[in-house]
């Protein structure tokens, strides 16, 4: 056994614990963060001894990082849900609301699947699991009935109704383009592994939307719409 007080440290027997090391893991376990490792640990691990406790409970637990990642995710996919219902009330026709909703249901399952998958990792309660879903799923019929509002509180003012109608579908657009690329995609890619598999699906996924707007096509331009006024041919 040997001491040193050139550092302020009590060095004792490759068995012992240093006292500021004890007192370490003290704190930890009453604060409920597990030991410390000990020195002959330490030693064991090559030299290694501070913990990563600490590091694991802020970034890995249900109140850490993670945690705090899905709720912004959650948080981003309903407010693209409201405008992606927005811009299925404020369709002027049939087929361009049947167009838009199929092209909304094809995707919205795989971001429902992605949720769900975040939501199972974080290791969240039921009732807060719930609570995020329901708060998805709810998000798309309201912005249903914002569009619909929209278009019958203004009337005949075809200009008013078509301006509304560029603006909130742009904002669906870009929510689209910044969930798909910031959230999903760049998730993805962040794990190890399986690149040009994902590249792969990429751009199956881009295809079948393809095929999904080439088989419902819009109605002519010929034909009016709600938006279209109606002129006198003679």
């Amino acid at each position: 056994m040997r001491t040193g007080t050139g550092t302020g440290r009590r060095y004792y027997s490759r068995g012992g614990v240093p006292t500021r090391q004890a007192e370490a893991a003290g704190a930890a376990a009453r604060a409920g963060y597990g030991t410390v490792p000990s020195s002959s640990s330490a030693e064991a691990n090559g030299g290694h001894g501070h913990s990563h406790s600490l590091v694991a409970a802020a970034g890995g637990g249900p109140t850490g990082l993670a945690s705090f990642r899905v709720l912004i995710v959650t948080a981003a996919l309903s407010v693209h849900s409201v405008f992606e219902g927005v811009a299925i009330g404020l369709e002027p026709s049939e087929p361009s609301v049947w167009l838009l909703t199929a092209a909304i249901a094809t995707h919205k399952a795989i971001i429902a699947f992605c949720l769900g998958e975040q939501l199972a990792a974080t290791q969240r309660r039921l009732r807060s699991a719930i609570v995020s879903l329901t708060i998805f799923v709810a998000a798309a019929p309201i912005g249903i009935l914002i569009g619909i509002l929209v278009i019958s509180s203004e009337g005949d003012d075809v200009d008013t109704q078509a301006f509304a109608t560029d603006i909130l579908q742009s904002l669906a657009a870009g929510t689209i383009l910044y969930v798909v690329f910031f959230e999903i995609i760049q998730g993805e890619r962040a794990k190890p592994g399986g690149g040009l598999l994902k590249l792969l699906a990429i751009l199956a996924g881009f295809g079948i939307m393809l095929l999904v707007t080439s088989f419902l096509q819009e109605p002519d331009d010929d034909q009016p719409t709600p938006l279209t006024p109606v002129t006198d041919a003679t």
